[in-house]
């Protein structure tokens, strides 16, 4: 990703499904050498949203 290239902490998170079921996520990128700062915010995103939930059958 660009904030790899960029030297920039990132982290992904889930955010809900799709009408068909499919997940949806963010990346959440931080300031360079704040690598704190994605994952704080990355759980503070579950909190709201509820976190990872598998699709049906896994």
């Amino acid at each position: 990703s660009f904030a790899s290239l960029a030297g920039l902490p990132a982290t992904t998170a889930p955010v809900g499904l799709t009408p068909g079921g499919l997940p949806v996520g963010v990346q959440i990128v931080g300031p360079y050498l704040e690598d704190a700062t994605p994952i704080d915010l990355a759980g503070r995103l579950a909190d709201v949203v509820g976190g990872f939930r598998p699709p049906p059958g896994f």
